[in-house]
């Protein structure tokens, strides 16, 4: 399941980067006009993979894209059989190049850290946990736990030389070109299920994710021209939390942009009582990400009600707020 060399080079040819090269960051592009990009954006597969199916049959009849981003949660438990179950699926559509996150359901199996990471990378063709793709012009970031465990208390430690390579590669990008940063997890205060309204939202499930959570909102929220896509909620995309932004102290006065990506498995909705509980309803959602210049388009679709959920555009000048849209036609 490796990368084609157009796949890791990205299509214009530009290097990859990765934990596997110490110090290097994905090139600039500058200011110069791109074409639009297009990207699909799935996660949470879990071993679903019939609704994979089905949301690929959907979205390659919705046209060709560049690039499609797997953001985590690929498999159920980490299991050889699982990875090749996703390949196979995957290959029965027509398909651009696919990067991927990797999430905690890759650890939920007794290997070991060592192997599970291996064998994340063996059957997704990613050279470490955390890699910079640059697809014709726009960089694509994945962010990725060094650690599978939760003997921590969270899911994701990302380390202080992800957390440098990270920073390297944000500072490199003026404030009105896109970066877009794939992470599986999520970061409190930022979408559905995240915040810390025990009626609303899952408090006790959602705010402990990332032991440096601090320092990378931090760091994002330096650069008003990020957008971070997380999943891992499996929350809906027709709640109104969707999407915002969020600040943090020092940064930008806009902060940076998060996203809810869905999820290709099970859906779940707040207990009202700080935690969450499982919809009856079983709801297939992605992404379709569309990079229009200075702004950046995400429609939300249902592909079990075959609907567009919403459509908003992120600028990147003014105020840098989400502007939505009037939705359209499936």
């Amino acid at each position: 399941m490796q990368h084609s060399r157009r796949a890791v080079l990205g299509m214009t040819g530009a290097a990859i980067t990765s934990a596997a090269v110490p110090g290097s960051a994905v090139a600039s592009t500058g200011r110069r006009r791109r074409r639009p990009i297009t990207l699909d954006v799935l996660s949470d597969i879990q071993g679903s993979v019939d609704d994979f199916d089905t949301a690929l049959g959907e979205l390659s009849r919705l046209g060709p894209v560049d690039h499609m981003v797997i953001n985590g949660d690929i498999t159920n438990q980490g299991l050889e059989s699982e990875y090749l179950n996703v390949r196979r699926t995957l290959d029965g559509h027509p398909h651009p190049p696919v990067t991927y996150s990797i999430g905690n359901r890759e650890f939920f199996n007794p290997d070991g850290d060592p192997a599970l990471i291996e064998r994340f990378k063996k059957h997704t063709g990613m050279p470490g946990v955390y890699a910079g793709f640059d697809v014709d012009g726009v960089p694509v970031l994945h962010l990725g736990t060094t650690v599978g465990t939760y003997d921590s208390g969270h899911y994701v430690i990302l380390g202080a030389e992800q957390l440098s390579w990270l920073e390297r590669n944000l500072r490199d990008h003026a404030a009105d070109e896109p970066v877009l940063v794939f992470s599986h997890h999520v970061l409190p205060d930022t979408v559905s299920g995240t915040f810390s309204n025990p009626v609303t939202s899952a408090p006790e499930e959602y705010r402990q994710d990332y032991m440096e959570a601090e320092q990378l909102m931090g760091l994002l929220s330096r650069h008003p021209n990020v957008v971070l896509f997380t999943s891992h909620t499996h929350w809906l995309l027709q709640r109104s939390d969707w999407i915002g932004r969020r600040s943090a102290p020092g940064g930008h006065r806009a902060g940076f942009c998060t996203v809810n990506t869905g999820a290709i498995g099970s859906s779940w909705q707040p207990d009202g009582q700080g935690s969450e509980t499982r919809l009856t309803d079983k709801d297939t959602s992605a992404l379709r990400v569309r990079v229009l210049g200075n702004r950046v388009r995400v429609e939300s679709r249902d592909f079990r009600r075959r609907e567009v959920i919403r459509v908003v555009d992120v600028p990147m000048f003014g105020d840098y707020q989400p502007v939505e849209l009037a939705t359209y036609g499936w």
